[in-house]
């Protein structure tokens, strides 16, 4: 970009302003993330007046098996950012296993280039193994799960290849994490996130015209995979492009390194269970409780599990966005400055989620009659239970990311705890409340594992509850708490 010390003063500043946006891994997320909600409501009124209940429901489905393909990613993802970043700290893979110990100070630590090489070579064996296991499971398992809601679809042969459709390119855009680790382990996130919004207006764009000339479920299908196909490709050739700055990634065939596959795969495997105990145990038995009901119920507990992405997928941004750099600092021994950045963006992940949250109470209905009321509205109840558990989810996550840039995975320890606590949960009580067994068996599940995760995020990180969270997490959980009892108290008939 040009530089503003040549242009004039109030133009310099606006300069500066739009450099520092344009660079900034927060706000280009934050946009890329809103492009994609955008593109979501923009689709929504096309899709309520053109499409049918049940195949409303179905697109809803496919888009909760997205997510369950992007909470694989999950697993894999930070797991390897955090090792290049790491590696950018100056640290040799031997010294990546275990960092529950602060490493010594090292300002000016050079980056370690023949360890990323050597991490890019891994992970790629290492993606291609959980792609086909992954592609495996979906068109098994998934297959079998979502076949009542293919069966009621309008046109059910097109509804089959629509999923075939999403289950093949799921599994691409998997192995598209090996892409978009690397770019955020590197602080590439602002050149990701441009692009990757980009791609996003097209995606609207597109899907806008399909649906608006009468094309069906598998047109829209056909059409958003595409765009996915799409950024897989972009994302590996912005890759070839930030490493061909470096002579050190001239390269072209970095080799398999048994080192760092020591150093980075419990971290993976053990992300992925617990991945799978959490969020992916989470979203598969929504989609299987989601079927018990009639079309229009499937359809409007599937659209609020939608909003629920969304909205982790947006107010967590400037908390995830900084992890690459947490664990820089990490790696450097430079605690302090941590803490504060974590801290910041633990406090603004909170109160994003609780502002958003209240704004859907208060105007999601509303919104939606004016849309199309009888195919979908929020149980504004299920709503409110929902979404403080899923604040209480995010608080737990944003800690255990933080005892992560130890590279230990704290989150295993409570996966078996986790998961009976929720299966039981949601067993016993969903033949009496339906889907508000979900959110039930969820919070039941949370406070269960709650004092064991924070004990240890606060030991990695030499903090205690009160000092940590008295400005953190305890002012919002408190204000939504006190904001649902009245809001159930002072609720119409």
């Amino acid at each position: 970009m040009i530089a503003s010390a040549h242009l004039p003063f109030p133009l310099a500043r606006v300069w500066a302003v739009t450099e520092r946006a344009w660079n900034s891994p927060t706000l280009t997320t934050w946009a890329n993330s809103g492009v994609k909600a955008l593109g979501f409501f923009v689709i929504l009124p096309l899709l309520f007046r053109r499409f049918e209940t049940a195949d409303l429901a179905l697109w809803f489905a496919f888009t909760s098996v997205l997510g369950l393909q992007m909470m694989a990613a999950l697993g894999c993802e930070p797991s390897f950012s955090r090792l290049y970043a790491y590696a950018l700290g100056g640290l040799r893979p031997e010294e990546m296993k275990d960092l529950r110990n602060i490493p010594p100070l090292r300002l000016g630590a050079t980056p370690n280039y023949a360890a990323i090489d050597e991490l890019r070579a891994t992970m790629r064996r290492i993606m291609l193994w959980l792609t086909l296991i992954g592609f495996g499971i979906t068109a098994v398992a998934g297959t079998v799960i979502i076949s009542p809601s293919l069966a009621r679809a309008s046109n059910s042969s097109h509804a089959w290849i629509a999923w075939g459709v999403i289950a093949t390119t799921a599994s691409v855009s998997l192995w598209g994490t090996c892409y978009t680790a690397f770019l955020q382990g590197t602080n590439h996130i602002p050149l990701l996130k441009r692009w990757e919004m980009l791609s996003s207006i097209g995606g609207i764009v597109t899907s806008f015209i399909v649906v608006h000339r009468g094309g069906g479920l598998l047109a829209l299908v056909v059409s958003t995979q595409t765009w996915a196909l799409f950024n897989v490709s972009r994302n590996a050739l912005l890759c070839r492009r930030v490493m061909a700055r470096f002579s050190d990634f001239r390269r072209s065939q970095p080799r398999f390194s048994k080192v760092v596959f020591e150093a980075c795969w419990p971290s993976v495997w053990q992300m992925g269970l617990t991945q799978l105990a959490s969020q992916g145990l989470i979203q598969t038995t929504s989609l299987v409780v989601s079927q018990l009901g009639s079309a229009v119920e499937s359809a409007s507990f599937l659209f609020v599990m939608r909003l629920i992405q969304f909205l982790q997928l947006f107010a967590t941004v400037p908390f995830t966005t900084k992890l690459p750099t947490l664990a820089k600092l990490r790696a450097e021994g430079r605690l302090d400055e941590m803490l504060v950045a974590a801290k910041r963006g633990m406090q603004i992940t909170l109160w994003c989620i609780l502002a958003v949250v209240i704004m859907v109470d208060l105007l999601g209905n509303p919104i939606l009659e004016r849309l199309r009321h009888d195919s979908v509205s929020i149980n504004l109840t299920l709503w409110k239970i929902l979404t403080f558990t899923m604040l209480v989810e995010r608080w737990i996550g944003m800690h255990q990311a933080l005892y992560l840039l130890t590279n230990r995975v704290l989150a295993l320890k409570v996966m078996l705890p986790y998961a009976f606590i929720y299966a039981v949960t949601l067993i016993s009580s969903v033949k009496w409340v339906g889907t508000f067994a979900v959110p039930l068996a969820m919070l039941a599940a949370q406070l269960t594992t709650l004092g064991y995760t924070l004990k240890h995020s606060y030991s990695s990180i030499s903090s205690r509850f009160l000092i940590f969270e008295k400005r953190v997490a305890i002012p919002p959980l408190m204000l939504y708490s006190l904001y649902i009892l009245l809001a159930l108290q002072y609720a119409p008939p």
